[in-house]
């Protein structure tokens, strides 16, 4: 009987054990195929006048968003408009690169 139990434990443990292994650790680096911060409507849309991100902000406005940002997001930004996969044509980067 015992030996039964210990056998149904292993057998559980095997079959249970990769659904734990499953977690997604919060730290880890993103990899390809992630939305970048530039493309991130809840991040950079304060930088636009219209909803669909095509017209950007009177430049107080976008003084006053870039302002609202953490050091790291401003950062983060910055890096992403500095890669050569930076295709944005409505002068989003253009436009924050004078920022301090």
């Amino acid at each position: 009987m015992k030996r039964l139990l210990w056998i149904a434990a292993l057998l559980a443990t095997v079959s249970c054990g990769p659904a734990f292994a499953q977690d997604q650790d919060e730290d880890a680096p993103e990899g390809p195929g992630t939305q970048r911060v530039i493309a991130d409507p809840d991040i950079v849309g304060a930088f636009y006048a219209d909803g669909s991100m095509n017209r950007l902000a009177p430049p107080e406005q976008l003084v006053r968003a870039w302002n609202a940002l953490s050091p790291d997001v401003r950062n983060q930004i910055r890096a992403e408009c500095a890669s050569p996969e930076d295709d944005q044509e409505d002068g989003f980067c253009s436009a924050v690169s004078n920022f301090e």
